[in-house]
């Protein structure tokens, strides 16, 4: 096996030249009496672009599990696989409460209220794989509306603002990844928001994470 260092990038011939290399040693290999059962190449980007001559007897998708397939670079086929992000990603309210004009929210007061606020806390932090970066700058969806993240996100907890939101109360889910009433948030768009790549994201919600599997 082998795996592609830029196979969304159409704009160079890197990953053709990698195909040719791996094509002549497998060539080598049945030369020399060494046929093994499996060969693999193509990671999501390959399966979903169509690079067909780099799938050989196996493939092994993983993005595209989640329902992502990375933007192409350059002049790129049409894709011949098409996905959805399958993955929905909750937090529980723990706290829902009112703060006044100036308030101080979050480790340092990065934020301050500019009027009152209806404000809800929720048991989601960047131990759990929710990043950093989103302070002051991320959204969740909270009863269908979204809802901005305010100040740090801290290591267990994370502020937003359900103003909002009127409905939300402690004991509420709300959504950090998929779609609620006709609202989304996907790995991707967290990911620009984030400065990082949905790669990052997916693999980073930690393993205490309660996991829900629906067939």
């Amino acid at each position: 096996m082998t795996h592609f260092a830029s196979s969304a990038d159409y704009s160079t011939a890197r990953t053709d030249r990698q195909v040719r290399a791996f094509s002549h040693l497998c060539a080598q290999l049945r030369a020399a009496g060494v046929c093994p059962r499996y060969l693999h190449s193509s990671s999501s980007n390959p399966i979903a672009y169509g690079r067909r001559e780099a799938w050989h007897n196996m493939v092994r998708p993983g993005h595209a599990l989640y329902g992502y397939v990375s933007p192409a670079r350059g002049e790129a086929p049409a894709r011949v696989l098409e996905v959805r992000p399958a993955l929905t990603w909750k937090a529980r309210v723990i706290a829902v409460k009112n703060v006044p004009e100036g308030a101080l929210i979050g480790y340092g007061g990065m934020f301050r209220a500019p009027h009152p606020l209806r404000i809800a806390v929720l048991a989601i932090g960047y131990a759990d794989g929710l990043p950093h970066r989103l302070s002051n700058r991320g959204h969740v969806i909270a009863a269908g509306h979204l809802a901005p993240i305010l100040g740090a996100v801290s290591m267990d907890l994370t502020t937003i603002d359900a103003t909002d939101a009127p409905s939300l109360r402690a004991g509420d889910a709300v959504t950090l990844l998929g779609a609620e009433d006709g609202v989304s948030i996907n790995a991707q768009e967290m990911a620009r928001t984030a400065g990082t790549i949905s790669y990052d994201i997916l693999c980073g919600i930690r393993a205490r994470l309660k996991r829900v599997y629906v067939e």
